[in-house]
């Protein structure tokens, strides 16, 4: 390391001037940043030309596709009824259709409001034992379209919680839920609709459907003991006076608890059993109660199995069983012990059912497509309603006004980049440069540096002829009288001096599509799959291929986003220089040490002569006195 001392002895500015002898050294690093800036913006310039070109190319691949110009459109006689759209394989003509059923999903809805046992609001952070607090841990399985799951319900779970299981095992089953905070209401729904979509809901405990989420079950339940005689010949028949349980001792209580008023609490009703008591007397005395008179619960015996029947009116109402027993179990002789008092929730969707021209189909949605027209039914009103099919020529014209203008605006940009001037003076400003001028001047000299960076480039140069001759040169192949090149169908150039731009004469252009619109599509749209020459494909194809090959060129030329800098000319160009560069601030801090170093020696002789020269000079004066 160079030690650096000022100048002190010789009187000199040492810093001042190793800096201005440092500026004249720094040009070739000069040169060098400037190139590298240069590179650079040569490289921003070709990837904003990629990406106009790329622009081209994308749309270019539209106009390779048939359905760009044999679309057709549809209209419906009553658009409130069922609407239409059409593609390109619909036939043209006018048809016919009725809707009689619209597809519907799977639903369902809690049918009263869900509250607090006993009142009071309620909201999804409280908890299920909020709404009812005798329920119990249960599962609840959740049946779709797509599958079955079950999922564990905890009474101290939150009604959000509890719905976030649900809805994530949507993806299983195909069923989600929501609640309603003003409705305060359960919504459970299918994801899609059709026959084929349904919502079924099974829990384990008889309290939750009915009396937490409000969804139905208990609407049947049945004995599982047969109240049946046999008769001579063997044949068993159902017996109403067959006894219940005729070895008890003792009076027992059928206790039998069920929301007779609908005000969200069920109410017991006893039933007193003796030894003597038969089914029919039972089934009497619960038809005859408030249960079977105000509730509408009715008890019957089936007649083919004997066996005891309890029907709700109200499948959102479940039943409770106990009894009040000291010899025997009522329910087991009424073969209640063990059954199951909460019936399946079950909701299933419908297909939307139309005739069309006359004849029956279904689908799962409102939404389907026949004979390549696409529908969406509105209403169920079994009214015909009239479909008509025809050319879309305003479709077809707009894609090819597009392109066309997508075309002009590439080719102005490339024309315009290649054939701007060059400033040779005005080369990249280096930061001492650039301390010197305001913020305007820096951009109005960088304005004038980047300018024509693109002169004349081979690549761009050579894209603008290719483009031109793609549009200009006819379509071989195609049979004759057909059109064969653009101005057959009004697209053509006007000026030689605006370098190839396009115009469409509007009226030549539609009528072509209006009455050959196939003509037209084989006009760009046609390939006949020779690699080795153009001449048979179509202005769409050509274009297309193209715009290809010079999006390769430029990106072998200067990369693009995605680009390692070793893969591309500009890349491997930037890398050298920055080689360069560093090389010459290496050798620039050599340069400035030795200047240093010269400088401190100089001070370091001076220092040396001044102190031998104020020596003899004290000499002297004392042998002058």
């Amino acid at each position: 390391m160079v030690t650096r001392i000022n100048g002190i002895s010789s009187g000199m500015d040492i810093d001042s001037m190793v800096k201005q002898l440092m500026q004249a050294r720094r040009a070739p690093l000069d040169k060098l940043q400037q190139k590298k800036q240069t590179l650079q913006w040569q490289q921003d310039a070709y990837r904003d030309m990629n990406s106009k070109i790329l622009d081209l190319k994308n749309a270019a691949f539209n106009m390779k596709l048939q359905s760009t110009y044999l679309t057709k459109k549809a209209s419906s006689s009553d658009e409130l009824e069922v609407s239409a759209t059409g593609t390109a394989t619909a036939t043209n003509g006018i048809y016919k259709i009725n809707v009689s059923q619209l597809a519907e999903g799977a639903a369902l809805t809690s049918s009263g409001t869900v509250t607090k046992q006993g009142g009071g609001a309620i909201t999804t952070s409280n908890t299920i034992a909020d709404v009812y607090n005798t329920v119990n841990d249960s599962k609840l399985t959740i049946g779709g379209e797509k599958g079955t799951v079950t999922i564990d319900v905890k009474k101290t779970a939150t009604l959000a919680s509890f719905m976030a299981n649900v809805n994530a095992n949507s993806g299983v089953t195909g069923v989600r839920v929501s609640f309603d905070d003003s409705m305060k209401r359960f919504f459970f729904v299918s994801t899609n609709t059709g026959a084929n979509a349904k919502v079924e809901l099974n829990s384990t405990d008889a309290n939750f459907l009915s009396n937490v989420l409000k969804v139905g079950g208990g609407s049947t339940v049945t004995g599982s003991v047969a109240f049946q005689t046999t008769t001579g010949t063997g044949s068993p028949y159902t017996d109403s006076t067959k006894l219940i349980n005729g070895s008890l001792t003792a009076d027992q209580i059928f206790k039998f608890k069920y929301d007779v008023d609908g005000d969200g609490t069920a109410e017991e009703y006893n039933f007193t059993i003796t030894n003597t008591t038969t089914i029919g007397s039972l089934i009497t005395q619960i038809d005859s109660s408030d249960l079977g008179k105000l509730g509408g619960v009715n008890a019957q015996l089936d007649a083919a199995t004997g066996k005891l029947v309890l029907t709700s009116p109200d499948n959102t109402k479940h039943f409770e069983f106990s009894d009040e027993t000291t010899d025997g179990n009522v329910l087991s002789s009424l073969g209640l012990a063990s059954v199951s008092v909460d019936a399946p929730a079950k909701s299933i969707g419908k297909n939307a059912q139309i005739k069309y021209n006359d004849i029956d189909a279904e689908f799962s949605s409102n939404t389907f497509s026949v004979n390549g027209v696409n529908f969406t039914a509105k209403k169920a009103s079994k009214v015909d309603i009239n479909i008509t099919v025809s050319q879309d020529t305003d479709a077809a014209y707009n894609s090819i006004k597009t392109f066309v203008d997508k075309y002009n605006e590439v080719l102005d940009a490339v024309n315009k980049k290649t054939s701007e001037d060059k400033y040779r003076d005005y080369q990249p400003l280096t930061d001492d440069q650039r301390k010197s001028m305001s913020a305007d001047d820096i951009k109005l000299w960088e304005d004038k540096a980047k300018s024509g960076l693109l002169r004349n480039d081979s690549i761009l140069s050579g894209a603008v002829n290719e483009f031109r001759s793609d549009w200009y040169l006819s379509v071989s192949g195609i049979a004759n009288g057909d059109f064969n090149q653009l101005s057959d169908i009004g697209i053509s150039t006007l000026n030689y001096q605006e370098k190839g731009k396009l115009y469409i004469d509007d009226t030549k252009l539609k009528a072509a599509l209006s009455n050959n619109p196939e003509e037209v599509m084989r006009l760009f749209t046609n390939d006949d799959k020779d690699s080795k020459s153009s001449s048979g494909d179509g202005v769409g194809v050509r274009i297309y291929e193209a715009a290809t090959r010079v999006l390769d060129s430029l990106k072998t030329k200067a990369g693009n986003s995605l680009s390692s800098s070793t893969t591309y000319e500009i890349g491997k160009q930037m890398t050298q220089v920055d080689k360069d560069i560093s090389t010459w601030q290496t050798r620039l801090t050599d340069i400035e040490n030795a200047y240093y170093k010269q400088f401190t020696a100089m001070e370091t002789a001076m220092n040396q002569y001044n102190s031998q020269s104020t020596y003899l000079t004290g000499l002297l004066s004392n042998g002058s006195h």
